[in-house]
């Protein structure tokens, strides 16, 4: 710079710093990594309203997980970014994959924090999977810890399910209680009251009713003693009720010669409505209506407060499983029909 203006070699060094910085800017950290990973985490945690905005989160979130590895490749950070990422199947219910990636993130480097939702997210796609009782052991392990934790009453609901399901309601129902105390979440409080009354029924015997079915006849519950029954309170009324009766109709063509029945118990009030819904739905097992909607005397003897409410009875005429769906209900019918 031999002859220039001190002014001009002063803005010829300002100019070849900022071309430096311009060029390495992109590649640099815009942000600690603890700062990263809260964000990838309000990414997953965003409202999203229909299937396409959930996947989109996800994808948006992966994209920041990879961005977030390449910005620190360290051991230390690796365990963290495999969580988010089994965060991110386990929202899309890839299990197979959430659980790998969890059961990896465990094993590295994490927080007390994160390695407890490490651990929820491997029981969880454990029991989706069908290994119900490796599920149920790593949510056990997580609980006995005592730690406060937000995952800690999703952990006891989702082991109260998987109890309920294998039979121990006593237990379960103690998990729920424990909520309960708990106080918060509102949403878990919620479920966990909504639960436990058919919960709390699972081990005892199902209480006899009499009533006429809708073809006339009179019927009891005691009349199917033999039989492996589903009681399913519904109304036609009832959005959830409705995606539930494809599915009991293939359970009940697949079963019913071998021994299955289906009774259900309409909250309904009007009759004629009731009936136009059944014979448009083809619906083939009895029903029962009282026209008394909630006041339903067989729903007030089994506790019901939310519907679809689903008691699956043995032969013996002890309730074995409620608010059993897809393939944990048919496994259940499949093994009382072997009993």
């Amino acid at each position: 710079m031999n002859g220039m203006p001190p002014r001009a070699v002063f803005s010829a060094l300002a100019m070849a710093v900022v071309l430096i910085f311009a060029v390495r800017a992109p590649t640099a950290p815009l942000r600690s990594p603890e700062e990263s990973l809260r964000r990838i985490d309000e990414t997953l945690r965003r409202p999203a309203r229909s299937p396409f905005q959930r996947e989109r989160n996800v994808q948006t979130a992966r994209d920041m997980i990879a961005r977030f590895r390449t910005e620190y490749p360290g051991q230390e950070y690796r365990g963290a970014a495999l969580l988010y990422s089994a965060r991110c199947a386990a929202m899309l219910e890839d299990f197979a994959l959430a659980g790998t990636l969890a059961d990896s993130a465990i094993a590295m480097p994490l927080t007390d924090s994160r390695r407890m939702e490490a651990e929820f997210i491997l029981g969880m796609a454990s029991i989706r999977m069908g290994e119900t009782a490796r599920g149920a052991d790593v949510l056990k392990e997580l609980l006995a810890r005592g730690v406060r934790h937000e995952i800690v009453p999703e952990a006891r609901i989702l082991l109260a399910q998987t109890l309920a399901e294998s039979g121990d309601g006593a237990s379960a129902t103690a998990l729920l209680d424990s909520v309960i105390r708990e106080g918060r979440p509102d949403w878990a409080v919620e479920r966990a009251r909504l639960l436990r009354p058919g919960y709390r029924r699972i081990g005892q015997p199902a209480t006899d009713f009499a009533a006429r079915a809708l073809d006339g006849s009179n019927i009891r519950l005691s009349d199917y003693a033999g039989r492996v029954v589903l009681l399913d309170f519904w109304a036609t009324w009832c959005g959830p009720c409705r995606t539930t009766i494809p599915e009991i109709a293939q359970l009940y063509e697949r079963y019913h010669a071998q021994g299955f029945d289906v009774i259900g118990i309409s909250l309904d009030t009007n009759e004629e409505a009731l009936r136009s819904f059944i014979a448009t739905y083809r619906m083939p097992w009895q029903q029962v209506f009282e026209g008394k909607g909630w006041q339903s005397e067989i729903g007030r003897t089994y506790g019901v407060n939310g519907i679809p409410a689903l008691f699956v009875i043995d032969r013996g005429g002890r309730i074995r499983g409620n608010e059993l769906r897809g393939r944990p209900l048919e496994e259940m019918i499949q093994r009382l029909l072997r009993e």
